[in-house]
């Protein structure tokens, strides 16, 4: 939580920082996360230079409190093996899929792209991506801070709504994009 610590660590220089639990399994850790998250944050803004961060949060109901650090991505295990395991139970292979998804090795990776979409239906980025000679699949929206996935295809994109994409390459999604436009 030491500023001289986090300056001998590079902070202005990095291109982001993760920040882990101190102690995995005890939700007391999220306030220490709490207090790096927002001391980089306010670094950022003195410094007027990105740092992308990201946190794990120990607690679900601390997830409230982490946003206040305004930090930018929190990922929290709680509950997502119980999950898991209900979803492996209920459609065998499950477990593999979501595996090669969060490897970033093999296949495809999920995406959230800003996009000027607006005004176009779900079905209509459907329609381009298929046409399209890049394998990626249209997955949902985020839209004020929510995630819709597998939206009506009549759904229309509000401006400021991110795209959640299923696809090999980050730069997919652009050349569709362009055709569209």
């Amino acid at each position: 939580v030491r500023e001289e610590i986090l300056m001998k660590a590079n902070i202005r220089e990095c291109a982001g920082v993760f920040i882990l639990a101190e102690r995995p399994g005890n939700p007391a850790s999220d306030t220490k996360t709490f207090a790096i998250g927002t001391q980089i944050e306010m670094i950022e803004r003195e410094i007027k230079k990105s740092i992308k961060t990201v946190v794990e949060l120990v607690n679900k109901d601390n997830f409230k409190m982490m946003q206040r650090s305004r930090v930018d991505g929190i990922v929290s295990s709680d509950g997502i093996l119980d999950g898991l395991m209900v979803q492996e139970f209920l459609s065998p292979g499950v477990h593999d899929i979501i595996h090669q998804i969060i490897t970033n090795t093999v296949g495809s990776q999920f995406y959230i792209f800003d996009t000027k979409l607006d005004g176009y239906q779900v079905s209509d980025i459907q329609m381009a991506v298929l046409k399209h000679p890049s394998n990626l699949q249209v997955i949902g929206i985020c839209r004020d801070g929510q995630s819709l996935l597998n939206p009506s295809k009549e759904e229309r994109i509000r401006k400021d709504d991110m795209l959640i994409m299923l696809a090999e390459k980050r730069s997919d999604f652009r050349a569709v994009e362009q055709d569209i436009l």
